[in-house]
């Protein structure tokens, strides 16, 4: 009777955490990263603007064979949006969308993992 007790009491306690830590977590993630690149503002720009460009450097590309992307919209302006869909262990399915580009100066991407 004494172990069917501590029993209980763990898995309550187990789901009290559990919710508490789920009240108190964040809903939405926010993740933003900068790096100095030795290139030229132009040619870094050229290469982040380009959806099709992310398809050949992404890491899930590269080992991830079964990936199928599709591009949407005119590839380098604001509202393109590249879809991808493969091993759900690897690389999964999503879309990366570019929201803005100033040229030579800042491009931005919104990425979804579905």
């Amino acid at each position: 009777m004494k172990y069917l007790r501590l029993g209980l009491f763990f898995v309550i306690s187990l789901i009290l955490v559990t919710l508490v830590m789920s009240w108190l977590m964040p809903v939405k993630q926010h993740l933003e990263k900068n790096i100095t690149i030795q290139a030229s503002a132009a040619t870094v720009y050229e290469e982040l603007r380009l959806l099709k460009n992310f398809n050949e450097w992404s890491v899930w590309n590269q080992h991830d064979s079964t990936v199928k992307n599709t591009l949407s919209g005119t590839d380098g302006t604001a509202g393109a949006r590249s879809d991808w869909q493969g091993d759900p262990e690897i690389s999964g399915k999503g879309s990366i969308e570019l929201t803005a580009a100033t040229a030579n100066s800042q491009v931005k991407h919104s990425i979804r993992f579905h």
